[in-house]
């Protein structure tokens, strides 16, 4: 009995560890992505603002894949971990002896859910993305300003507004705020710009 329980301690020891491992390299990896999208924010705000539009639309379309995968994947680490450390409590309070099962099957559904919730991400960051780097007229669908052309009175259309709203009820900021501002000043210097962001 002694025999068997040491081997089933040793297990528990072994997946405890590799649980904290996993949660470190997950907090690791999500402040490194967190630093990372607000750096391409800069970035995409420094070329919309003082590289010319022809290198801009070629530029923007790797930003654009980048800022994509940077953010679901920065999302789904977190419903990863939230999601392992609920269920992981949830196994010890019902019974220790489920505890490995429940353990392992967390990781597994945490690694389902975040390819899912990345597609799904991918999905709503390209309808954002899409009209901030990519430049539209004022007839089209988009709501976003063109930075190349300051002044202009932009209005949005029904769809475009939509679009708006899902980027503000998704990640909690109005990307057509900032832009606005810069869109209709000329001159702007680095220091602004950086005091601005």
């Amino acid at each position: 009995m002694s025999f068997y329980l040491s081997i089933y301690l040793s297990i528990y020891s072994i997946d405890i560890y590799s649980y904290l491992s996993i949660y470190l390299l997950s907090i690791y990896l999500s402040i490194k992505f967190f630093l990372h999208i607000y750096l391409s924010k800069f970035l995409r705000i420094y070329l919309t603002l003082f590289i010319s539009k022809f290198v801009h639309n070629y530029l923007s379309i790797f930003l654009h894949i980048y800022l994509s995968l940077v953010i679901s994947i920065y999302l789904s680490i977190y419903l990863s971990i939230y999601l392992s450390i609920y269920i992981l409590f949830l196994s010890i309070y019902l019974c220790s002896f489920l505890f490995l099962l429940f353990s392992y099957l967390s990781i597994y559904l945490s690694i389902y859910l975040s390819i899912y919730l990345s597609i799904y991400l991918s999905k709503i960051v390209h309808i954002c993305l899409k009209d901030i780097t990519q430049h539209q007229t004022p007839e089209g669908l988009s709501c976003f300003p063109n930075a190349f052309s300051p002044g202009t009175d932009y209005k949005c259309s029904e769809e475009g507004e939509k679009k708006r709203q899902t980027c503000i009820n998704t990640f909690l900021v109005d990307p057509t705020s900032k832009l606005v501002t810069y869109g209709q000043r000329t001159n702007i210097s680095s220091t602004e710009v950086s005091l601005a962001d």
